[in-house]
């Protein structure tokens, strides 16, 4: 039987309402009703107490009731500021819960005081939190670190990624991001478990420019207009994926290991000019459709599977050329 799911905590609404406010307001419209009330007592004809506030200076009690008004107007509004930023922590903190329903009604709430998008969620790391059916379009995200993390069946777009964000271990599953910065971010698989980090993934106009990439895999995943010129890749491998007018120019790997792997992809339109290592280790692996733009100066770069043919690649009369 399965455990009935936890209650979503009710997060109280923070508009005017008599709960929230400070005492010190009600302390300064006391003043100042009874400082009113005071000067209409001491003009009243036959009155006990005119007297009393007869004796009373109005011009010099009033800079100094003045500057108590102020400072309570003050104090209250740091109050209320405090109680803002204090609810604010505890949402992005509530991020991280191991309950799905307590994390997707905190980035609920993020999203209605518009504290995604303004760079409050920052310098926190996260850890094994199920993030799937989150909304995190829009959101910029500043040095954060995601670790073993499940982002599955989401749509991203808009979104912003800053300061070397990591992904650790996290999984990608069903996923669509479009028109969002991952430029320097970091992806690495788990160190134990394998997992297909980008699977069943649609990617339309993100710029992964400078990203650093683990021993991860995309598969079954397209690309369209993906940039990643100056990515570090170590291991990647991009299985039965369309690849469709990225750029791959000036990427970065090791001589030793093995850089990218393209295994039966279509490559319609990429671009792997001018790069600043010329001997990065990509391996293509069965049957890759669509000419490269490979250039003379490092077509070394590029080693073979058992049954692959370079020649697809530069002679128009292979079965396998296709003209872009």
């Amino acid at each position: 039987m399965t455990p009935p799911k936890p209650p979503i905590q009710e997060q109280q609404d923070f508009s005017m309402d008599y709960q929230h406010v400070h005492w010190s307001f009600f302390v300064g419209i006391g003043i100042l009703i009874g400082f009113i009330l005071g000067l209409l007592v001491a003009n009243a004809e036959q009155n006990p107490l005119t007297e009393f506030f007869n004796g009373i200076n109005p011009e010099a009690i009033a800079p100094e009731t003045m500057g108590i008004l102020f400072t309570i107007v003050v104090l209250d509004r740091l109050n209320a500021w405090r109680q803002r930023d204090a609810r604010k922590n505890a949402l992005i903190q509530q991020m991280g819960s191991r309950s799905n329903d307590f994390v997707l009604e905190a980035i609920r709430l993020l999203n209605i005081e518009g504290w995604l998008s303004d760079r409050s969620v920052r310098n926190v790391r996260f850890k094994q939190v199920n993030y799937e059916g989150a909304e995190f379009s829009g959101a910029i995200f500043q040095n954060i670190s995601f670790t073993y993390c499940d982002f599955s069946k989401q749509t991203w777009m808009h979104t912003k990624f800053l300061m070397e964000t990591s992904f650790w271990g996290c999984k990608f599953s069903s996923f669509i991001i479009m028109y969002s910065d991952f430029s320097t971010v970091r992806i690495f698989p788990h160190p134990q478990i394998k997992l297909d980090t980008f699977q069943n993934m649609y990617m339309k106009t993100v710029d992964f420019s400078q990203a650093h990439f683990g021993a991860i895999t995309f598969e079954n995943t397209v690309l369209d207009e993906v940039n990643f010129e100056n990515a570090y890749f170590g291991g990647v491998v991009f299985r039965k994926c369309t690849i469709l007018g990225c750029n791959f120019a000036n990427i970065h790997g090791s001589t030793s290991n093995l850089t990218i792997m393209f295994e039966d992809c279509n490559l319609r339109g990429c671009n792997f000019s001018n790069p600043e290592n010329p001997n990065i280790n990509i391996q293509i692996k069965g049957k890759v459709i669509s000419p490269l733009s490979i250039t003379d100066d490092h077509q070394s770069a590029f080693t073979l599977g058992e049954t692959s043919d370079f020649t697809q690649f530069t002679n128009p009369n292979h079965i396998d050329f296709t003209v872009t």
